[in-house]
């Protein structure tokens, strides 16, 4: 029994021995192979070209190693090309001339997949069993290219394991593959592939023309996607789809796989779907494969930077890919509904939305602050993306506002309403109306949304407007609030930087107004107002100047700029300058101005009116004080120039040039007329205003006269004066000094 024992161990020895050593020297490594890589070119149509084939033998079969092997298809554009495959044989069944493969093993191949040309047939009735059965495969470094309708799909290093086997009654197999990295190309548009593990399982219909993946797995990082599915072979063509779901889908989930610059988003945001579906599908004519996904979005929230706007709510997308993603979605506070379609045109994104933003989404959402009524919208989008403030696309659509009331910066809005069609970036605003208190202004408008171009330009009108309803607009001091315009004609431009309001014509007091205002990037408001052929009584009446003002028929202009301390217009602090004329008129409510009247024994002037046949001059304004730089009044007999400040306090200065022909000199002058009458017979008389209302001190400026006197005087005439003025001037101390500044020479 040792002995038979013995004898069977040595002669099992020799055989492996013989196996090994002896064997290979009967088998041609090549002779094994081809006839393998024939069948496959039977039954594909493809060519298989091998550099150099190599045989090695082993206590566990045969090792056929092929060097650069190329697996071409008829039209040339599938390839596979591989470094270096070994296809390892089963030892036993050489032995009867049989070739059974145990495990194949490519190293770094790279896969081209071309689009084909779809009137190529695919069919073939040749088949494959029995050379496909692997007890395990594996692919090491291997990359991956395939062309699509708008671009191609790339992975650039996987590996992948598995094992299948076909026979007479089918094929099964199972896989497994570690995607390291990839892109996909579309339309211009590069999006990245997160490194990704794959699972299968894989079976095959004995004629080759059915294959059902069920299941099949992926996942990468926190992302899961379970499919099934099927291809199936036509005539001519492959076709079928993979279907399965997704979990769990979040922002963090796929931030890997959007592109770079559409990244910054994401990491703003807050997203969670619900039971979500993902599907790919082959065309059966084209061979394009298209992607369908399902988002139910339960929630939507930002997490915005400085400055930005933060958002809650839900929604959906519907993903049909190449082609067009469709999305709803909504607040979670129910102020806000959108719908739409997001599209690639070549490199350019394009969206189309539609919906309705209800107070709460303005007021976040714009830069207005928004009481009530809404806007709703339908508009579409197209440019490269992503889209912002800095890469404005090309806006097409309409938007239809409400009865908005609220606030913008320091401007108020009241019942807004109207049309705004927008046509690639051009606005045009029909059917424009606000109401302004008691008043409403009707309109239109046009503009441009154009990067550093934009701005929107209104007309508007309106029958009566007054100033307590423009202040439903913007803040204007109270002393406007009765100021009555009738017939208005206004222009409104606002840009992204400033906005100019535009008077081009009103009626009021009798008379027309125009004016300007105009707020810039420095925020101070610059403006100007005319006012031609107005009553100014009735005018100073509405600006509530009834106190001191004018009365006769006017034409001034007023240059003026407002700053601003925080939010508020400082409208006490305003500075302008101006000019004024003003005929048959008079100047009201100064009864102080009563005694000079009585001084020059005219009786026209009482407490309430000092009337005038024209009144013209210059003028500035600080700090709400009219700084005179001269202004003359024409009246009968007398020349009047002024000079100084009205305000709180009143510092003026004048001079009276009289016609003693027409007009009383102060009898206080008398014997000082000879030295100061001018060649054409006036007699110059300087007065002074100064002090508060209403206690105005209105006097003759001796000092005037005498410097004027001492000037055109003779040095020998000085006594003379001096002698006029002791009988004239009571006072001994301004006589004293009267004495001094006629001994200086008038200084």
């Amino acid at each position: 029994m040792k002995r038979k024992l013995g004898w069977g161990c040595f002669s099992g020895v020799l055989l492996l021995l013989v196996l090994i050593f002896v064997l290979p020297r009967f088998l041609d490594a090549d002779a094994l192979v081809r006839p393998v890589l024939t069948r496959i070119e039977n039954a594909s149509g493809y060519s298989v070209v091998v550099d150099k084939v190599g045989l090695r033998m082993g206590w566990n079969g045969a090792r056929v190693a092929l060097n650069d092997v190329t697996v071409i298809s008829p039209d040339e554009a599938q390839t596979v090309m591989a470094k270096e495959t070994s296809i390892h044989l089963k030892l036993l069944p050489l032995l009867k001339k049989r070739t059974e493969l145990k495990r194949v093993e490519i190293i770094e191949p790279h896969i081209r997949l071309g689009r084909k040309d779809p009137e190529q047939s695919t069919s073939d009735e040749k088949k494959l069993l029995g050379v496909l059965a692997l007890e395990e495969w594996e692919i090491k470094n291997g990359t991956f290219e395939k062309e699509t309708k708008g671009g191609k799909f790339v992975l650039s290093e996987f590996d992948a394991t598995g094992d299948f086997n076909l026979s007479d009654a089918g094929g099964t197999g199972t896989g497994r593959a570690s995607l390291t990295g990839g892109t996909f190309v579309h339309e211009g548009e590069t999006y990245p592939l997160a490194p990704t593990e794959v699972n299968w399982q894989l079976q095959v219909s004995p004629e080759l023309d059915l294959f059902v993946l069920a299941p099949l797995a992926a996942t990468s990082g926190d992302l899961r996607i379970d499919f099934q599915g099927r291809y199936e072979r036509t005539e001519k063509y492959w076709q079928g789809a993979l279907e399965g779901t997704l979990a769990p889908f979040d922002e963090r989930a796929v931030r890997a796989w959007i592109p770079d610059r559409f990244r910054g988003a994401f990491d703003q945001l807050n997203a969670r779907a619900g039971a979500s579906t993902l599907g790919f599908y082959t065309d059966g004519e084209t061979g394009e494969v298209t992607v369908k996904a399902s988002l139910p979005l339960q929630s939507i929230s930002s997490l915005p930077a400085p400055g930005e706007i933060p958002v809650k709510g839900s929604g959906s997308l519907q993903v049909h890919f190449p082609g067009q993603t469709t999305f709803q979605g909504k607040t979670e506070d129910g102020s806000g509904e959108v719908e739409g379609t997001w599209r690639m045109r070549g490199t350019d994104h394009e969206v189309s939305l539609k919906g309705q933003l209800q107070p709460n989404a303005l007021s976040l959402w714009t830069p207005a602050k928004i009481d009530a009524g809404s806007v709703s919208f339908d508009l579409g989008l197209l440019g490269p993306g992503p889209f912002g403030p800095d890469n404005v696309p090309a806006i097409t659509g309409t938007l239809s506002l409400q009865e908005l009331t609220g606030r913008f910066e320091d401007y108020r809005l009241a019942n807004l309403n109207g049309k705004i069609r927008i046509n690639q970036n051009k606005v045009d605003w029909k059917d424009l109306s606000v109401k302004l208190g008691d008043a409403v202004l009707q309109g239109s408008g046009e503009g441009s949304l154009e990067e550093g171009r934009g701005g929107l330009k209104l007309r508007l009108r309106s029958e009566r407007v007054r100033g307590r309803d423009l202040a439903n607009l913007v803040a204007i001091p109270e002393s406007l609030y009765n100021l009555d315009l009738s017939r208005l004609r206004m222009g409104v431009t606002l840009t992204q930087s400033q906005v100019e309001l535009q008077i081009d014509d009103a009626m009021t007091a009798g008379g027309s107004l125009r004016g300007r205002a105009f707020v810039g990037d420095g925020g101070a408001l610059d403006g100007s107002l005319d006012v031609s052929q107005v009553n100014m009584e009735q005018l100073a009446g509405q600006l509530g100047l009834n106190t001191v003002g004018l009365s006769g028929n006017g034409t001034a202009h007023l240059a003026f700029r407002v700053s601003k301390e925080g939010v508020q217009w400082k409208w006490d602090k305003m500075v302008g300058q101006g000019n004024l004329a003003v005929r048959q008129g008079a100047v009201l409510n100064v009864p102080e101005l009563q005694n000079l009247g009585s001084m020059l024994k005219i009786k026209e002037i009482t407490p309430e009116r000092w009337p005038f046949g024209l009144l013209r001059g210059q003028f500035r304004l600080e700090n709400g004080a009219y700084l005179l730089d001269e202004v003359k009044i024409q009246q009968t007999g007398i020349e009047w120039a002024l000079t100084g400040r009205i305000g709180k306090t009143w510092r003026l200065s004048g001079v009276a040039r009289i016609d003693p022909n027409l007009v009383s000199v102060p009898t206080e002058l008398t014997l000082l007329i000879p030295f100061v009458q001018e060649p054409d017979g006036k007699i110059p008389v300087d007065f002074a205003v100064d002090g508060s209302r209403p206690n105005l001190s209105v006097r003759l400026d001796w000092e005037a006269v005498t410097r004027r006197a001492v000037e055109k005087a003779r040095v020998e005439q000085e006594q003379d004066i001096i002698d006029a003025l002791e009988k004239a001037v009571k006072d001994q101390d301004a006589l004293e000094r009267l004495k001094r500044i006629i001994r200086k020479g008038g200084n």
